[in-house]
Protein backbone atom coordinates (compact mmCIF):
# COMPACT_ATOMS: atom_id res chain seq x y z
CA UNK A 1 0.00 0.00 0.00
CA UNK A 2 1.48 3.33 -0.91
CA UNK A 3 0.49 7.09 0.19
CA UNK A 4 0.70 8.37 -3.34
CA UNK A 5 -1.56 7.72 -6.58
CA UNK A 6 -0.05 6.06 -9.28
CA UNK A 7 -2.76 6.92 -12.22
CA UNK A 8 -1.73 10.51 -12.85
CA UNK A 9 -0.51 9.64 -15.67
CA UNK A 10 -1.34 6.05 -16.29
CA UNK A 11 -5.34 7.15 -16.39
CA UNK A 12 -4.57 8.78 -19.96
CA UNK A 13 -5.69 6.73 -22.62
CA UNK A 14 -3.41 5.53 -24.85
CA UNK A 15 -4.87 4.88 -28.47
CA UNK A 16 -3.23 2.65 -30.50
CA UNK A 17 -3.98 4.18 -33.83
CA UNK A 18 -1.39 4.58 -35.94
CA UNK A 19 0.68 8.48 -36.50
CA UNK A 20 2.42 9.40 -38.98
CA UNK A 21 4.75 12.30 -39.20
CA UNK A 22 4.55 13.56 -42.63
CA UNK A 23 7.19 15.59 -44.64
CA UNK A 24 9.83 16.89 -41.47
CA UNK A 25 13.52 16.77 -42.19
CA UNK A 26 14.74 13.83 -40.71
CA UNK A 27 18.56 13.58 -39.05
CA UNK A 28 18.05 10.20 -37.35
CA UNK A 29 21.74 9.05 -36.38
CA UNK A 30 21.11 5.80 -37.41
CA UNK A 31 23.56 4.81 -40.40
CA UNK A 32 21.10 2.47 -41.50
CA UNK A 33 18.71 4.96 -42.21
CA UNK A 34 20.21 7.94 -42.69
CA UNK A 35 18.90 11.68 -43.08
CA UNK A 36 16.42 12.29 -45.32
CA UNK A 37 15.82 16.40 -46.60
CA UNK A 38 11.94 15.77 -46.54
CA UNK A 39 10.63 12.40 -45.18
CA UNK A 40 8.03 10.79 -42.72
CA UNK A 41 7.93 8.63 -39.67
CA UNK A 42 5.00 6.25 -38.81
CA UNK A 43 4.64 5.18 -35.36
CA UNK A 44 2.39 2.23 -34.23
CA UNK A 45 1.44 2.69 -30.77
CA UNK A 46 4.65 3.54 -28.93
CA UNK A 47 6.70 1.59 -32.05
CA UNK A 48 8.52 3.53 -34.87
CA UNK A 49 7.93 0.88 -37.64
CA UNK A 50 8.59 2.73 -40.97
CA UNK A 51 10.94 5.96 -42.13
CA UNK A 52 11.09 7.06 -45.24
CA UNK A 53 9.92 8.93 -48.10
CA UNK A 54 5.90 9.11 -49.13
CA UNK A 55 4.40 6.72 -46.36
CA UNK A 56 0.90 6.20 -47.11
CA UNK A 57 -1.02 4.67 -44.11
CA UNK A 58 -4.65 4.48 -44.11
CA UNK A 59 -6.67 5.94 -41.52
CA UNK A 60 -3.80 7.50 -39.53
CA UNK A 61 -3.07 10.44 -37.38
CA UNK A 62 -1.25 13.24 -39.61
CA UNK A 63 0.91 15.49 -37.72
CA UNK A 64 2.44 17.72 -40.74
CA UNK A 65 6.01 18.32 -39.98
CA UNK A 66 6.91 20.92 -42.97
CA UNK A 67 10.06 23.04 -41.64
CA UNK A 68 10.79 21.11 -38.78
CA UNK A 69 13.10 18.48 -37.91
CA UNK A 70 12.53 15.68 -36.34
CA UNK A 71 15.62 13.70 -34.42
CA UNK A 72 16.26 10.70 -31.74
CA UNK A 73 15.48 12.69 -28.14
CA UNK A 74 18.26 13.73 -26.05
CA UNK A 75 20.00 12.25 -23.68
CA UNK A 76 20.39 13.61 -19.85
CA UNK A 77 23.61 11.48 -18.63
CA UNK A 78 22.79 13.28 -14.75
CA UNK A 79 19.82 14.21 -13.06
CA UNK A 80 18.73 13.97 -9.32
CA UNK A 81 14.75 13.25 -10.29
CA UNK A 82 14.00 12.97 -6.50
CA UNK A 83 14.63 16.58 -6.16
CA UNK A 84 12.33 17.64 -9.36
CA UNK A 85 10.09 19.57 -6.78
CA UNK A 86 12.97 22.01 -5.01
CA UNK A 87 13.76 23.45 -8.33
CA UNK A 88 14.73 27.42 -8.15
CA UNK A 89 14.35 27.53 -4.09
CA UNK A 90 18.07 27.83 -4.24
CA UNK A 91 18.85 30.27 -7.58
CA UNK A 92 22.14 32.09 -5.38
CA UNK A 93 23.54 29.25 -4.56
CA UNK A 94 27.63 29.91 -5.10
CA UNK A 95 29.38 26.33 -3.86
CA UNK A 96 28.92 22.55 -3.20
CA UNK A 97 27.68 23.81 0.58
CA UNK A 98 24.99 25.78 -0.40
CA UNK A 99 23.18 23.30 -2.38
CA UNK A 100 23.42 20.56 0.12
CA UNK A 101 22.71 22.60 2.68
CA UNK A 102 19.41 23.38 0.46
CA UNK A 103 18.79 19.48 -0.15
CA UNK A 104 20.64 16.89 1.72
CA UNK A 105 20.41 18.84 5.45
CA UNK A 106 17.05 19.80 4.71
CA UNK A 107 14.51 18.97 2.93
CA UNK A 108 15.64 15.57 1.85
CA UNK A 109 15.63 14.22 5.59
CA UNK A 110 11.96 14.66 5.75
CA UNK A 111 11.21 13.07 2.33
CA UNK A 112 8.27 10.71 1.93
CA UNK A 113 7.90 7.82 -0.13
CA UNK A 114 5.15 10.40 -1.90
CA UNK A 115 7.50 13.20 -2.01
CA UNK A 116 10.26 10.71 -4.45
CA UNK A 117 7.79 9.88 -6.50
CA UNK A 118 6.29 13.26 -7.22
CA UNK A 119 10.02 14.42 -7.53
CA UNK A 120 11.18 12.19 -10.04
CA UNK A 121 7.46 12.04 -11.36
CA UNK A 122 7.87 16.33 -12.49
CA UNK A 123 11.89 15.76 -13.40
CA UNK A 124 11.01 12.53 -16.03
CA UNK A 125 7.52 14.51 -17.46
CA UNK A 126 9.94 17.72 -17.52
CA UNK A 127 12.80 16.21 -19.57
CA UNK A 128 10.49 14.41 -21.85
CA UNK A 129 8.52 17.87 -22.43
CA UNK A 130 12.42 19.14 -22.95
CA UNK A 131 13.21 16.78 -26.00
CA UNK A 132 14.81 14.75 -23.35
CA UNK A 133 13.55 10.46 -23.65
CA UNK A 134 16.59 9.09 -21.57
CA UNK A 135 18.18 9.83 -18.44
CA UNK A 136 20.57 8.95 -16.00
CA UNK A 137 18.78 9.15 -12.39
CA UNK A 138 21.34 9.78 -9.85
CA UNK A 139 18.68 8.66 -6.93
CA UNK A 140 20.89 9.63 -3.60
CA UNK A 141 17.92 9.70 -1.22
CA UNK A 142 16.75 6.02 -0.80
CA UNK A 143 15.98 6.23 2.52
CA UNK A 144 13.61 3.23 2.91
CA UNK A 145 12.84 0.50 0.37
CA UNK A 146 9.53 2.35 -0.05
CA UNK A 147 11.59 5.51 -1.17
CA UNK A 148 13.04 3.27 -3.56
CA UNK A 149 9.88 1.84 -4.94
CA UNK A 150 7.95 5.17 -5.14
CA UNK A 151 11.43 6.64 -7.64
CA UNK A 152 11.27 3.25 -10.09
CA UNK A 153 7.69 3.51 -10.32
CA UNK A 154 6.88 7.30 -11.11
CA UNK A 155 9.95 6.66 -13.83
CA UNK A 156 8.23 3.62 -14.92
CA UNK A 157 4.78 5.84 -15.31
CA UNK A 158 6.04 8.33 -17.21
CA UNK A 159 7.15 6.50 -20.39
CA UNK A 160 11.19 7.49 -20.31
CA UNK A 161 13.62 5.40 -20.73
CA UNK A 162 15.80 5.89 -17.92
CA UNK A 163 18.57 4.46 -15.37
CA UNK A 164 17.86 4.75 -12.02
CA UNK A 165 20.91 4.71 -9.94
CA UNK A 166 19.74 3.71 -6.13
CA UNK A 167 22.04 5.61 -3.54
CA UNK A 168 21.96 6.08 -0.19
CA UNK A 169 21.73 9.26 1.30
CA UNK A 170 23.47 12.01 2.70
CA UNK A 171 22.39 13.19 5.76
CA UNK A 172 19.82 12.39 8.53
CA UNK A 173 17.99 9.11 9.90
CA UNK A 174 17.15 6.19 7.47
CA UNK A 175 16.98 2.77 6.78
CA UNK A 176 20.50 1.38 6.74
CA UNK A 177 19.29 -1.92 6.84
CA UNK A 178 17.83 -2.01 3.20
CA UNK A 179 21.13 -1.30 1.80
CA UNK A 180 22.96 -2.22 -0.21
CA UNK A 181 20.40 -5.28 -0.37
CA UNK A 182 18.11 -2.96 -2.25
CA UNK A 183 19.62 -3.25 -5.35
CA UNK A 184 18.94 -6.88 -5.62
CA UNK A 185 15.37 -6.44 -4.09
CA UNK A 186 14.78 -3.54 -6.68
CA UNK A 187 15.67 -6.12 -9.21
CA UNK A 188 13.79 -8.93 -8.63
CA UNK A 189 10.56 -6.48 -7.55
CA UNK A 190 10.81 -4.65 -10.90
CA UNK A 191 13.74 -5.92 -13.63
CA UNK A 192 14.01 -9.52 -13.57
CA UNK A 193 11.19 -10.40 -15.49
CA UNK A 194 10.19 -7.15 -17.15
CA UNK A 195 13.30 -7.64 -19.99
CA UNK A 196 11.68 -5.33 -22.14
CA UNK A 197 11.35 -2.60 -19.77
CA UNK A 198 12.93 1.35 -20.45
CA UNK A 199 13.58 1.67 -16.76
CA UNK A 200 16.89 -0.30 -15.79
CA UNK A 201 19.00 -0.69 -12.86
CA UNK A 202 22.26 0.75 -11.33
CA UNK A 203 24.15 1.98 -8.64
CA UNK A 204 25.05 5.76 -7.31
CA UNK A 205 28.37 5.39 -5.84
CA UNK A 206 28.37 7.83 -2.78
CA UNK A 207 31.73 10.04 -1.00
CA UNK A 208 32.73 6.82 1.12
CA UNK A 209 36.02 5.31 0.52
CA UNK A 210 34.75 1.79 -0.50
CA UNK A 211 34.49 0.77 -4.24
CA UNK A 212 31.72 -1.59 -4.10
CA UNK A 213 31.11 -4.54 -6.53
CA UNK A 214 28.57 -7.64 -7.32
CA UNK A 215 27.74 -10.20 -9.75
CA UNK A 216 26.26 -8.94 -13.15
CA UNK A 217 23.59 -9.01 -14.20
CA UNK A 218 21.84 -10.97 -11.49
CA UNK A 219 23.52 -8.22 -8.72
CA UNK A 220 24.03 -11.17 -6.48
CA UNK A 221 27.62 -11.18 -3.85
CA UNK A 222 27.39 -7.64 -3.32
CA UNK A 223 31.11 -6.73 -1.75
CA UNK A 224 33.74 -4.09 -1.10
CA UNK A 225 36.02 -4.29 -4.29
CA UNK A 226 38.48 -1.93 -2.80
CA UNK A 227 38.85 0.48 -0.39
CA UNK A 228 40.61 4.14 -1.48
CA UNK A 229 43.63 5.45 0.49
CA UNK A 230 43.89 8.56 -0.69
CA UNK A 231 42.38 11.76 0.79
CA UNK A 232 39.21 11.97 -1.67
CA UNK A 233 37.11 9.63 -2.76
CA UNK A 234 36.01 7.06 -5.69
CA UNK A 235 33.54 8.69 -8.40
CA UNK A 236 33.58 7.67 -11.98
CA UNK A 237 35.44 4.66 -13.58
CA UNK A 238 35.99 2.68 -16.72
CA UNK A 239 37.43 -0.67 -17.46
CA UNK A 240 40.61 -1.40 -19.73
CA UNK A 241 41.61 -4.31 -21.95
CA UNK A 242 43.05 -6.50 -19.07
CA UNK A 243 39.94 -5.92 -17.12
CA UNK A 244 41.89 -3.46 -14.75
CA UNK A 245 39.36 -0.79 -12.98
CA UNK A 246 40.43 2.89 -13.56
CA UNK A 247 38.63 5.13 -10.92
CA UNK A 248 38.64 8.91 -10.86
CA UNK A 249 39.16 9.85 -7.33
CA UNK A 250 36.82 13.36 -6.42
CA UNK A 251 38.76 15.66 -4.11
CA UNK A 252 41.92 13.50 -4.23
CA UNK A 253 44.16 14.42 -7.22
CA UNK A 254 44.81 11.04 -9.01
CA UNK A 255 43.38 8.26 -10.74
CA UNK A 256 43.63 4.97 -9.18
CA UNK A 257 44.55 1.84 -11.14
CA UNK A 258 43.12 -1.43 -8.97
CA UNK A 259 43.65 -4.93 -10.49
CA UNK A 260 40.83 -7.02 -10.14
CA UNK A 261 41.37 -8.69 -7.16
CA UNK A 262 41.21 -4.78 -5.88
CA UNK A 263 45.02 -4.31 -5.12
CA UNK A 264 46.31 -1.22 -6.37
CA UNK A 265 48.29 -1.13 -9.72
CA UNK A 266 48.84 2.15 -10.46
CA UNK A 267 48.33 5.88 -9.14
CA UNK A 268 48.48 8.54 -11.88
CA UNK A 269 48.47 12.01 -10.07
CA UNK A 270 45.93 14.48 -11.56
CA UNK A 271 46.31 18.10 -11.52
CA UNK A 272 42.80 18.84 -10.58
CA UNK A 273 42.05 18.25 -7.54
CA UNK A 274 38.52 17.00 -8.32
CA UNK A 275 38.73 14.42 -10.89
CA UNK A 276 35.16 12.87 -11.80
CA UNK A 277 35.50 10.11 -14.55
CA UNK A 278 38.29 8.54 -16.70
CA UNK A 279 38.05 6.82 -20.10
CA UNK A 280 40.49 5.34 -22.51
CA UNK A 281 39.73 6.90 -25.52
CA UNK A 282 41.80 7.82 -29.04
CA UNK A 283 43.82 5.77 -31.44
CA UNK A 284 44.02 2.29 -30.19
CA UNK A 285 42.59 3.35 -26.63
CA UNK A 286 45.60 4.36 -25.16
CA UNK A 287 44.72 8.21 -24.30
CA UNK A 288 43.71 8.86 -21.00
CA UNK A 289 41.04 11.29 -20.44
CA UNK A 290 39.27 12.49 -17.20
CA UNK A 291 37.00 15.21 -16.57
CA UNK A 292 37.36 17.59 -13.59
CA UNK A 293 35.07 19.68 -11.80
CA UNK A 294 35.44 23.46 -10.76
CA UNK A 295 32.04 22.98 -7.88
CA UNK A 296 33.10 24.45 -4.37
CA UNK A 297 36.51 25.50 -5.22
CA UNK A 298 37.40 28.95 -4.25
CA UNK A 299 40.71 28.98 -5.93
CA UNK A 300 40.46 27.56 -9.56
CA UNK A 301 42.94 26.94 -11.69
CA UNK A 302 43.52 26.03 -15.27
CA UNK A 303 42.64 22.11 -14.86
CA UNK A 304 39.45 22.32 -12.80
CA UNK A 305 36.37 22.05 -14.38
CA UNK A 306 38.16 20.74 -17.19
CA UNK A 307 38.78 18.17 -19.33
CA UNK A 308 42.61 16.34 -19.08
CA UNK A 309 44.54 14.23 -21.57
CA UNK A 310 47.53 11.72 -21.30
CA UNK A 311 49.25 9.11 -22.96
CA UNK A 312 48.82 5.59 -21.21
CA UNK A 313 51.85 3.22 -21.38
CA UNK A 314 49.06 0.89 -19.47
CA UNK A 315 46.56 -1.32 -21.14
CA UNK A 316 44.54 0.15 -23.82
CA UNK A 317 40.78 0.79 -23.24
CA UNK A 318 37.65 -0.73 -24.64
CA UNK A 319 35.22 -0.05 -27.08
CA UNK A 320 32.30 1.97 -25.66
CA UNK A 321 28.74 -0.43 -24.98
CA UNK A 322 26.31 2.24 -26.00
CA UNK A 323 23.22 2.45 -24.18
CA UNK A 324 20.82 1.88 -27.10
CA UNK A 325 16.82 1.51 -27.79
CA UNK A 326 15.73 -2.05 -28.69
CA UNK A 327 15.79 -2.87 -32.45
CA UNK A 328 12.51 -2.32 -34.46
Amino acid sequence: MTDYIRNIVNNQNVTSQATLIRGATILSMDENVGNIERGDILINGSTITAVGQNLDVSGAHVIDATNMIAIPGMVDSHRHAWEGQLRRINPNATCLDDYSNATHFSFAKYYRPADIYVGNLLTALGAIDAGITTMIDNSHNSRSAAHSDAAVEALLDTGIRAIHASGAPVAGEWDRGHWPGNWQRLQDKYFTNNPESLVSLAVMAQLEPELMCCDYPSLQNQHVFAESEGSGAPDGSCVDEMGYLWNAEWGGNRVVRYRPDGTTDAILTSPGIQSTCPTLAGEGFTRLYCTTAAVGLTALSEYDGALLKAKSDLSPGLPENRFAAHTV
